[in-house]
């Protein structure tokens, strides 16, 4: 994982055009179900052992890596995953992260008594409205084509899992992280509401979609207008990005971080002598 707690801005991902292999997945529920938009769209493992779980990843040419994500649709409190940086037969390994918890452990004496996580401090996901991310963050960028993913999740209840939306991204992590006070997490209003003429109000819940925003002030101005200007062109308005508020809060990862859009941001200004800025919100997809 990473080790700055910078703010960590994903984009540009590589995996839509990558090509997938490894194995074992149902005919119905492929492999390439993972590299389409629509997180409806699940890869299904036959069985949930390691050698059925794992999934290569090659991409169409060398590029600059610095974090891969996939959404878990079933995956139990315990799954674990990790990546590794492999030669083109996905056997020798150059660079191998740690097993990193999908889901949230608390450290112990966090849980009241009698909870059934109260000593290995895995705490089941309880958020309806969506599932969990696994995210893999690097310190820094790696240059390469081949990857493999490896997931271990072998007593999960339903006997396989379910993946949806894979990302290889590269990032951008700025010099000095966003300032305290102008930035925050919350939630956009989803619901479809209509007032009926005696006054009643009904009120259809839909997903609330996360927002995130933050205040970058006082950036290089090499920096603000290249690789902060280079990431908000590639990504415009249209284009999928995800991010990571802090890499090393792991107890909050996955309340921090999500893919979205970046939503209109501020003009670049100078905000001191060759020092510039600008904020900035992203909303989940």
């Amino acid at each position: 994982m990473a080790t700055s707690s910078r703010v960590h801005i994903f984009y540009d991902s590589k995996a839509d055009s990558a090509v997938l292999s490894g194995g074992s997945w149902l005919s119905a529920c492929p492999l390439s179900s993972i590299q389409t938009k629509d997180y409806s769209e699940v890869a299904r493992s036959t069985d949930a052992s390691l050698a059925s779980t794992r999934i290569n990843i090659a991409l169409s040419s060398v590029y600059a890596v610095r974090g891969i994500m996939f959404r878990m649709e079933n995956a139990t409190a315990r799954a674990k995953f990790r990546c590794i940086r492999t030669d083109a037969t996905f056997t020798d390994a150059y660079y191998t992260t740690p097993w990193m918890n999908i889901g949230v452990q608390v450290p112990f004496g966090t849980l009241p008594y009698g909870s059934p996580w109260l000593y290995d401090g895995y705490v089941a996901w309880d958020d309806p409205d969506r599932s969990p991310w696994a995210i893999s963050v690097y310190d820094k960028r790696f240059g390469g084509r081949y990857w493999q993913v490896q997931i271990d999740d072998v007593d999960n209840p339903d006997g396989y899992l379910d993946i949806s939306r894979l990302y290889v991204w590269d990032a951008y992590v700025p010099t000095l992280n966003y300032v305290y006070g102008n930035n925050g997490l919350s939630l956009t209003d989803n619901s479809i509401s209509s007032k009926a003429v005696g006054g009643a109000r009904h009120v259809l819940r839909l997903p609330n979609k996360k927002r995130w925003q933050c205040q970058l002030d006082l950036l290089p101005e090499s920096e603000a207008y290249g690789a902060f200007w280079h990431m908000l062109n590639i990504s415009g308005f249209d284009r999928e990005c995800f991010v990571v508020p802090d890499p090393n809060d792991t107890v909050n990862l996955q309340t921090r971080s999500f893919a979205g859009r970046f939503v209109q941001p501020d003009p670049i200004a100078q905000t001191f002598f060759r020092r510039a800025g600008s904020g900035f919100g992203i909303e989940e997809l």
